[in-house]
């Protein structure tokens, strides 16, 4: 069965991600963009927020160690 059969998202399509912060309304934001062999945007994952809307606690330290793993890996 093919990726494409199985889910909305076509796995073997994928071709990179990038870890991405900028503010949005003035907050800040923080995202993992998962892009296609064609540069298009296949799917976003965000960092959470509290019921004040701002960034989960632990989640934007977190987020900069994986982005400082992912750059030492590249």
């Amino acid at each position: 069965m093919r990726d494409a059969d199985r889910s909305p998202v076509c796995v073997s399509r994928a071709f990179t991600i990038a870890i991405v912060k900028r503010p949005f309304f003035g907050r800040p934001s923080a995202s993992v963009p998962f892009f296609n062999i064609d540069g298009g945007c296949m799917f976003k994952v965000f960092v959470g927020r509290d019921e004040k809307r701002e960034l989960t606690f632990d989640r934007p330290a977190k987020f900069r160690a994986l982005a400082e793993r992912l750059r030492a890996e590249s």
